[in-house]
């Protein structure tokens, strides 16, 4: 069974806040098993989500689209908030 993570975006965060655990979660075990010629089994469900579902942008000013709103995640084990 995979562990589910939800990521929060709020408005006017740093890019690599959302990106560095968004990659890293996703990747693990997909890449590891890809180097060792197995199929690649995520061990984590990661959904990034807003309080209101609407898109939310960096500093930089670059709109994202989470997948959801905040409200819609009932069953998440673990929830990243990264700094604003």
């Amino acid at each position: 069974m995979r562990r589910k993570i939800t990521i929060v975006t709020p408005h006017r965060f740093m890019l690599s806040s959302l990106a560095i655990p968004l990659d890293a979660f996703k990747g693990a075990g997909v890449y590891w098993n890809i180097l060792n010629g197995r199929d690649p089994k995520p061990l984590f469900d990661v959904t990034t989500v807003s309080v209101d579902g609407a898109p939310v942008q960096t500093y930089d000013g670059l709109a994202l689209k989470p997948d959801a709103s905040i409200w819609e995640v009932h069953d998440s084990e673990t929830i990243l908030v990264p700094p604003s």
